[in-house]
């Protein structure tokens, strides 16, 4: 996945600038929904006081995000759980 960032506070705050590959409209999309989600389940209802705070708790949503919500675009499964099993079968001999 590749995203371009040009907030340099998000440099700064250890992210990393990547550019969406050409005619790849959709990544742009995904990127942006999940930046969304962030806004709305974790920066929208946290006090947040600083820059390393506010890292803290994105990561800790992250994790949350992943290993604990379920999604419904995962049949309420957990991404964690769906990435685990597509390792699996990559990794089984054919």
């Amino acid at each position: 996945m590749h995203l371009l960032v040009h907030s340099p506070p998000l440099r700064v705050g250890g992210s990393s600038q990547n550019l969406i590959p050409l005619s790849s409209p959709n990544k742009n999309a995904e990127i942006e929904r999940a930046i969304r989600t962030i806004k709305e389940e974790c920066l929208n209802i946290t006090r947040l006081n600083n820059v390393e705070q506010t890292k803290l708790e994105v990561e800790r949503f992250v994790r949350f995000y992943n290993h604990q919500r379920e999604h419904s675009s995962l049949n309420g499964d957990m991404p964690i759980n769906v990435w685990k099993q597509k390792l699996i079968k990559t990794e089984q001999p054919k």
